[in-house]
């Protein structure tokens, strides 16, 4: 009797948990990927995605309402279904959406994906007894580094022995800080020129910051040879946060311009000019001296204007005081 008395306690507690399985409505969520990654770097879309399963425990339907808390102004959330109607010991699956503008600033939020029972069968739950459990998804807004950059396009002038300035337009259009350094790219081909270029300043630019400074000196060696127009190819290297991205190669153009040594106008015409002829240029005044200034300025226009040396005759001095 006392075996029996025991076997049947045990049967009623058995089929008490066994009902209450059945009545007490209960679901689980899970969702996955759990970590979410939003690239918002120009040309991309901004979007993620998560996939939640939700399982009903209970061996009858019940209704579940899905909402998601608000923990970013940055980021947007939209959910496939609201309401899902899920079958005893069933499951339903609904993918939730994540959304960020293009260029939004790096961040990382935790979303709370909720899932609460609002009817079991048929019958309406009271809100004060709805059973609700939740999961959670973290989503990072990708770091990025962007920028617009130029260099001055005007054309320099320079001599030998001087030296000039290059100045640089960046702005930042990422989402993180940035290190700006700016390189020759034919530094090499400058330097056997004469021209030797460094840089004289790096710039560091918060998100959206613009500046427009001098950023690097060139010098041009004394010794440089032969007038000439070049062309200083010049780029930007960005870095920030891990991350590194350069531009492209920006033209600068500078005219070098030597002196000519020969001279203009009287130079190199009396190279020529007898000693006896020169005396009698001396002798005769300053009348004569004019006289001889018209004649050479005669001879340089028959020659189109040239400094170079020309050989004299007496004829050109023969004339009566």
């Amino acid at each position: 009797m006392v075996f029996l008395g025991f076997s049947g306690l045990l049967l009623i507690l058995w089929a008490s948990s066994n009902a209450s399985a059945q009545i007490a409505p209960e679901v689980s969520i899970t969702c996955q990927p759990s970590i979410v990654e939003l690239d918002v770097s120009p040309g991309q879309s901004g979007e993620g995605f998560s996939n939640c399963q939700v399982e009903n425990k209970a061996l009858y339907e019940v209704t579940v309402e899905l909402s998601i808390s608000d923990a970013s102004n940055n980021i947007d959330t939209t959910l496939g279904k609201i309401l899902l109607v899920i079958p005893g010991s069933g499951m339903e699956e609904v993918d939730v959406t994540f959304s960020a503008d293009i260029r939004s600033p790096s961040e990382t939020a935790s979303f709370e994906i909720n899932a609460t029972v609002t009817k079991a069968g048929l019958i309406a739950l009271n809100e004060a007894i709805q059973p609700s459990t939740n999961a959670n998804v973290q989503v990072e807004i990708m770091d990025f580094i962007d920028f617009e950059y130029s260099s001055t396009g005007l054309t320099l002038n320079s001599a030998p022995g001087d030296s000039f300035n290059i100045s640089a337009k960046v702005r930042n259009t990422g989402n993180v800080e940035i290190d700006v350094d700016f390189i020759v790219s034919n530094a090499d081909e400058l330097a056997l020129k004469g021209i030797v270029c460094t840089q004289t300043l790096g710039l560091t630019l918060e998100t959206s910051d613009y500046v427009d400074q001098n950023v690097m000196q060139c010098t041009v060696k004394d010794d440089f040879e032969e007038s000439e127009e070049l062309k200083i190819k010049v780029y930007a290297v960005a870095t920030g946060q891990g991350l590194k991205k350069e531009s492209g190669d920006t033209y600068v153009s500078v005219s070098i311009s030597v002196p000519d040594e020969g001279g203009f106008g009287l130079g190199g015409l009396t190279d020529d000019i007898s000693e006896e002829n020169m005396k009698l240029i001396y002798a005769g005044g300053g009348l004569l001296a004019l006289l001889v200034v018209l004649i050479i300025l005669v001879k340089v226009l028959k020659r189109g204007g040239s400094s170079a040396s020309a050989e004299w005759d007496d004829d050109d001095f023969d004339f009566d005081l």
